[in-house]
Formats: C-alpha cells, structure tokens, sequence
C-alpha cells in the first residue's frame, strides 16, 4: 500500500491556497496539508538554512512527501527555493509541482532545470492534479 500524501503547499496568496486546500480534501490519499505563505517559512519547514554560505539541514522527521509550490512569493521567491531543495540531501528528491499563473517559458524551462515534477498553471483543474500527482507517485514509488 502506498503512503498517504503529506504535502506542504507554499502559497502567499490566501484565496488560492483555499481553493487548493479544499480540491485536495476530494482527494482520498492526501493525509495532511501544511500551508506556508513564504519562501523563507518553506526553507524553515524543510529545516534549510544558511550556515555561513551554504544551506544545511537538520533532520526534519515531518519532511512532506510532495511540495506545491507558487513561483511568486515574498523574501525567497519560488525559483530559488526550489534550488534550495534541489541542493538539499534530505530534501532533494521530494517532488516538487510548481502552482503558478506564470505562463512565460522562461519559467518553465527555469523550473525544468531544476528538476520540477510537474508545472501547472493556476486555477488547479483538478483532475489534471489528480493524474499528475498519481504519475509521480508511480515514479517516486510514494
């Protein structure tokens, strides 16, 4: 049996964040949803930080199992957090689905580099997130 989804949504725009909260009630296999409203608040969730000039983690027992995560964020913005993550040895294999309403290929070839799971333009389509979200699974074995 596979492990229910604990996801952290990193999200500063309120009403977003409970339009996606409530679409990922209708889904049977996600255990919990921890919001964060900043990049800076994710990095602490995750337990990144800065050691002098490298970020470092210390063990986090509740590390999420998915992250959604919107691109334009206040202090850290959502491209550089995702590096963050992507540095991170405990952290650098959480997928990771951008929820954006940033359509710019820039972005997208951006969030591709840095290994995103998956880039969805917001509204959240549901059904989309649901495919989405069961194919990662599939291939991180969630």
């Amino acid at each position: 049996m596979k492990e229910k989804l604990k996801i952290l949504l990193v999200e500063d725009n309120q009403d977003h964040a409970m339009i996606t909260k409530f679409s990922l009630k209708n889904i049977d296999d996600v255990e919990s949803v921890v919001h964060v409203e900043t990049g800076e608040e994710a990095l602490m969730y995750l337990r990144i930080r800065k050691i002098t000039d490298s970020y470092n983690n210390d063990i986090n027992p509740d590390l999420p199992n998915l992250i959604l995560l919107d691109l334009r964020l206040p202090k850290i913005d959502g491209l550089a957090v995702l590096k963050l993550i992507r540095e991170n040895n405990d952290a650098k294999d959480i997928p990771v689905i951008v929820l954006t309403t940033s359509v710019y290929q820039e972005d997208i070839n951006e969030t591709s580099k840095l290994g995103v799971s998956a880039y969805m333009v917001k509204p959240l389509n549901l059904l989309k997130f649901k495919s989405i979200a069961s194919s990662i699974r599939e291939q991180q074995q969630i």
